[in-house]
């Protein structure tokens, strides 16, 4: 949790131990709203003419089925605003099936362009992961270059932004709704740079006029609560669940900007799933940044920190007298120690799992693509390394502690944490931790003779698949520590 007024950082919390500053962390579908600014800067630089551009103005050498006057109207603001009127069905509210299909589909923008409409766009609010993917397609297009270098050069370099990470799609397309991975001082110079209205150092960096309309309401998510199955008809049962999280659950839900959760009181947002918050408040100058691993209604209790008590905290608009005393209880809560754990015998790795140890599994379709999975357990079984392969060219390989004892894995792109126990006679159960992503990943492994029996538990739900033993043309997993992050929808 970081806090800045008046431009200063007043607090910095990091109670996770395995969580330590200065680390990067993935925002999720807070990077919507640094693609909008992006958007704004190309603009701005006339790469691209305004708004009201027709998305497939931007595509005229794609081979796009279906494309009738209702999709040709479609334009940028609609996919800025939330009103595409495609019928994507790839966030949660659907089970990111969308989303899914996305990632598993040979072409990412052709398959996203060719989603039929399920209203007229610019009249129906429907948060979409794959209108700001289309957004990124478009920014891939406008500045004829790689996006993160654009974003580098235009907006991360002038904040001083020196670390970033942006995850891609095979055709060199960014994931634009998600899987940036920032700092969160870093974020929280995002927040100050729309409180500064684009400015920097006396530096324009984001025009004025493009701050002030991505913060302004263009959608009202509170009125738009249908939720459509896949006929397009409307779900009774979906629909009265979305109106109810929508109307007391959901927060900074008053209005939806350019890509920016919007309340009544001109507080604004940048949200992503599992409380991943940066929160900005003109009428104190303040922001409020929070990275987490949370689900459920809990994704939302960093809005409800920033009312309860950070506003509270609000006193003057001077400086106020030094607290040593209030400094050192807050100094004392920046870092929290890494517990002891409980150390425990190892239990005796069962012959079945011993029997295929190092070996590779080629594993049945899954919603992920893991395959290659190899469980290696060293001699004694208190640890053992686990890798597979998942999506197009990711590689996972790390190590888990079998004594009660979590191994932390380095990798290129991070560390991982893990800790397995045996359950049941042939059964491993495996949590998981990667440092600065944003759940507790929970696998199962169970050896029943040659088959390997994998159940998965992630954000978007529980999956089982199953595995034999790969033959001799099966590609194994790539050597050597290049893990790549679990590839997790927003």
């Amino acid at each position: 949790m970081t806090v800045v007024r008046n431009g200063t950082i007043v607090a910095e919390i990091y109670p996770n131990p395995h969580y330590p500053p200065d680390t990067l962390h993935v925002i999720h579908s807070a990077t919507k709203s640094i693609v909008s600014a992006l958007i704004g800067i190309a603009i701005d630089r006339r790469l691209i003419d305004s708004v009201d551009v027709a998305l497939f103005e931007f595509f005229p050498d794609r081979e796009i089925a279906a494309i009738d006057d209702g999709k040709q109207a479609l334009r940028l603001r609609d996919l800025l605003s939330m009103q595409s009127g495609l019928h994507s069905r790839d966030s949660y509210l659907y089970g990111y099936e969308g989303l899914l299909a996305l990632q598993q589909s040979d072409d990412w923008v052709k398959f996203a362009l060719e989603l039929p409409l399920a209203a007229e766009p610019g009249t129906r609010f429907d948060y979409s992961n794959i209108a700001t993917f289309l957004l990124g397609a478009v920014l891939a297009r406008a500045t004829n270059t790689d996006v993160l270098d654009f974003a580098r050069e235009a907006l991360f370099e002038p904040l001083g932004i020196q670390d970033v990470r942006w995850e891609w799609t095979k055709g060199k397309v960014p994931i634009a709704w998600a899987r940036m991975w920032l700092k969160p001082d870093d974020l929280a110079k995002i927040g100050l740079l729309y409180l500064q209205k684009g400015q920097w150092d006396g530096q324009q960096i984001i025009p004025a006029k493009w701050i002030e309309d991505s913060l302004s309401p263009h959608a009202f998510p509170k009125n738009a609560v249908h939720i459509l199955n896949p006929d397009r008809s409307r779900n009774r049962e979906l629909t009265t669940r979305n109106w109810v999280g929508q109307q007391f659950f959901r927060a900074f839900n008053d209005g939806y900007g350019y890509q920016w959760w919007l309340d009544r009181d001109g507080t604004f947002a940048a949200f992503g799933t599992n409380g991943q918050f940066l929160i900005v408040s003109p009428e104190h100058n303040l922001i409020f940044v929070v990275t987490a691993k949370c689900r459920g209604l809990a994704q939302f209790g960093p809005a409800k920190l920033f009312r309860k008590y950070v506003i509270p905290a609000v006193q003057s608009d001077a400086s106020l007298p030094e607290d040593e005393a209030a400094q050192r209880e807050l100094s004392a809560l920046a870092v929290s120690p890494m517990p002891e754990r409980a150390v425990h015998a190892s239990a005796p790795v069962p012959d079945d799992a011993r029997s295929v140890s190092g070996k590779t599994f080629a594993m049945e379709s899954n919603p992920y693509n893991t395959n290659n999975i190899c469980l290696d357990f060293d001699a004694d079984g208190t640890v053992v390394e686990i890798s597979y392969t998942a999506r197009e060219d990711w590689s996972v390989r790390y190590e888990v502690g079998l004594d009660g004892v979590y191994r932390r894995t380095e990798n290129e792109t991070g560390a991982y944490f893990a800790v397995g126990r045996w359950v049941g006679e042939n059964t491993l159960r495996v949590e998981l931790e990667i440092v600065g992503y944003t759940t507790f990943d929970s696998w199962g492994f169970t050896f029943d003779g040659d088959t390997l029996i994998v159940s998965e538990s992630t954000v978007t739900g529980d999956y089982t698949y199953k595995g034999e033993p790969a033959t001799a043309t099966t590609p194994a997993p790539a050597e050597g520590p290049s893990t790549r992050n679990e590839p997790k929808p927003n």
